[in-house]
């Protein structure tokens, strides 16, 4: 791939579009595609103003969806939709409807016909529905909807959003909660919003400190976040983040079935860093989590690759002045010289 000088997350997610797989960027620079046939890639520069952080240098959300032969992309600054056609890699800005008083969209999704398109505003205060083909828009303000704030053991910098994702359902469209305290549903019989309360149980809290998340859970249908393949395409699914279960929920938002999730705990062990340089920005060091616990340091009982010293040093000596031992020696005599020499 072209290589490029990214900060966290090159990409934010991945979606399939028959022999294609297109990444999604966060901090990347370019949409890719790759065919699967051939196994070519082939980038789409993406507008500046699509990228953004906040005040405090985080990659702000960005909405993505496919609709007919295109994918669309918002910018939570710049309220205009970018359209790259997936065949022939085109693209196109277009702005839906009118002027939004703050920024952009953070969410979007097709409404179920695939006729039109949900857009969710940034500031949190209206959800829009657009139909690309003809231009019509429509815009429903959710502005005086209370919404309390749970604490999901995790500090968001800069602006909370009460809400992570949304789906069109056969009652509506369904808005959850990113920490708030309820979905949203507004409603298809009388276009107004209304609370809805899940049939399966919402935990505020994760279950421990190395289980935190910045939201409390995603909405999502099966086609879209796992492509065609996986059969059930439209089966509604919600991944709660406290207790990290999955459900799937029936269309008339009535009833549920969790689909157990299993894992191998030899098999996750086996694939622990342990000691390791992760990547430029998390150098040699062995990073706390789930399996790389306080306790099993301690106890020299941790998974994956044991301390060395040489690894450590061969990688530190990348951004140290020297490794031998006297970098703190020369900087603090560097600061005497100048405060009180010069």
């Amino acid at each position: 791939m072209k290589p490029c000088e990214v900060t966290l997350s090159a990409f934010a997610d991945s979606i399939r579009v028959g022999d294609f797989l297109f990444l999604i960027p966060q901090t990347y620079p370019y949409l890719v595609r790759m065919d699967f046939r051939t196994e070519e890639l082939h980038y789409v520069e993406v507008p500046e103003s699509f990228f953004g952080v906040d005040e405090d240098g985080n990659p702000n959300t960005r909405g993505y969806c496919l609709f007919r032969n295109f994918l669309l992309f918002s910018s939570v600054n710049d309220p205009q939709i970018l359209a790259v056609d997936v065949n022939h890699l085109e693209r196109q800005t277009v702005l839906p409807g009118e002027e939004l008083q703050a920024g952009g969209y953070t969410f979007l999704t097709t409404d179920l016909r695939k006729e039109a398109v949900w857009l969710l505003s940034a500031d949190d205060t209206s959800v829009c529905r657009w139909n690309p083909e003809n231009g019509e828009y429509r815009r429903f303000d959710c502005s005086q909807e209370e919404i309390g704030l749970f604490d999901c053991g995790f500090e968001i910098p800069g602006k909370i959003r009460p809400f992570s994702s949304m789906i069109d359902t056969r009652k509506g469209l369904l808005l959850a909660p990113a920490r708030g305290d309820c979905f949203f549903l507004l409603s298809k019989e009388d276009r107004k919003f209304h609370v809805w309360t899940p049939p399966f149980p919402m935990p505020t809290k994760p279950r421990s400190g190395y289980m935190r998340s910045p939201f409390l859970g995603i909405l999502f249908r099966q086609q879209e976040a796992f492509g065609v393949e996986q059969g059930n395409l439209e089966s509604i699914r919600y991944f709660s983040m406290p207790d990290r279960k999955l459900y799937e929920i029936t269309e008339d938002l009535d009833s549920y079935t969790e689909i157990p999730l299993r894992f191998s705990i030899n098999e996750l062990k086996e694939h622990c860093y342990g000691f390791a340089r992760r990547n430029p920005w998390q150098r040699y060091g062995c990073y706390e989590d789930y399996f790389h616990t306080l306790p099993a340091f301690l106890s020299d009982r941790l998974p994956g690759n044991p301390h060395c010293k040489e690894e450590q040093i061969r990688d530190y000596s990348e951004i140290t002045e020297n490794t031998d031992g006297t970098c703190g020696k020369k900087t603090h005599e560097e600061v005497k010289r100048r405060l009180f020499v010069d």
